[in-house]
């Protein structure tokens, strides 16, 4: 798998609900240029026992490297929802159809189902998203397996079309290094930091990039889901359909999703490479560069390497 060193944002960038056009530039030290563009937001509401309220967010970006070119995607779910806290560190599971959250319930079926449809309205891809799986992959005995075991299934698409994937609870073991089997590190009621386990994330998030190849001719059009499951839930419904509607203002009082105006949440912690399939570098990095005239029509010369202009 390519290794990718902890990526660093040149040109910071405000986001609005509706998404923008604007080029994100990034540069990975001593290895590859990333330029974004198009980075949206797209909320899903349903109704629940504290009314109807946004359950799970979708975000989407166009990268464009020297290697290739896909769309990154990121889910994040309401943490009232449901989260990752569990043992006697959990918060507000009482509601819950057990009254409690364990480690187990995690692996033992948690995913999110996410379709991806060309611009022609039709589904492109579509696949089931590990959370996390015993597998001897990582040292923590622990991993996502993206679309291709545990819970992930692929539904629609090819597997080739798959760059890369993660979750937030894969980071906790595998990136940040916490094995936690039996309980999530302590927190208050908003979720503050554990002075002892510093990046651990409450929040349940997916990651998954797909190659643009996987929409054809038409193009990417949109990322949709109909539901949201948990098993358990803290709500005492463990699948609930949900609704697109406008996302509330990021940050604000309403806002129950993982901060992502500057499109971190598309990565894993420090930029940290997901599991996945990746693609190696190109060999003798045809693609290094001095400036814009030495790139082919298309491209412009970023950090060093061509990459495809937007």
């Amino acid at each position: 798998m390519y290794h990718r060193e902890p990526t660093w944002l040149l040109l910071p960038l405000f986001v609005s609900a509706c998404g923008t056009d604007a080029a994100l530039s990034l540069y990975s030290p001593g290895d590859t240029a990333r330029s974004r563009r198009g980075l949206e937001e797209h909320c899903f509401y349903g109704e629940t026992t504290l009314g109807r309220v946004p359950l799970s967010r979708i975000v989407h970006a166009f990268t464009a490297t020297e290697i290739d070119e896909h769309l990154d995607v990121a889910i994040s779910f309401n943490r009232d929802f449901v989260d990752l806290s569990y043992g006697v560190n959990a918060v507000g599971w009482e509601g819950s159809k057990k009254g409690r959250h364990n480690f187990k319930d995690l692996v033992g079926s948690d995913h999110t189902e996410l379709a991806l449809y060309d611009a022609n309205g039709d589904v492109a891809f579509q696949a089931k998203l590990d959370l996390l799986t015993d597998s001897s992959a990582q040292t923590s005995g622990y991993a996502t397996l993206g679309v291709a075991g545990g819970d992930g299934e692929l539904i629609t698409g090819s597997e080739d079309d798959v760059l890369g994937f993660g979750t937030s609870l894969h980071d906790n073991f595998n990136e940040l290094g916490y094995v936690l089997l039996d309980d999530s590190p302590a927190t208050t009621a908003d979720y503050a930091e554990n002075a002892d386990f510093p990046g651990w994330t409450y929040f349940v998030e997916y990651r998954l990039s797909v190659a643009l190849s996987a929409f054809g001719d038409a193009g990417f059009g949109r990322a949709h889901m109909e539901m949201v499951h948990a098993s358990p839930s803290k709500l005492g419904q463990n699948t609930v359909t949900v609704i697109e509607e406008g996302c509330p203002d990021p940050g604000g009082e309403g806002d129950p999703f993982a901060p992502c105006a500057d499109a971190s949440c598309l990565d894993a912690p420090g930029g940290a490479p997901d599991p996945g399939g990746e693609k190696d570098p190109p060999s003798n990095d045809p693609g290094a560069c001095a400036a814009d005239s030495e790139c082919d029509a298309g491209e412009t010369c970023s950090a060093g390497v061509c990459i495809p202009a937007f």
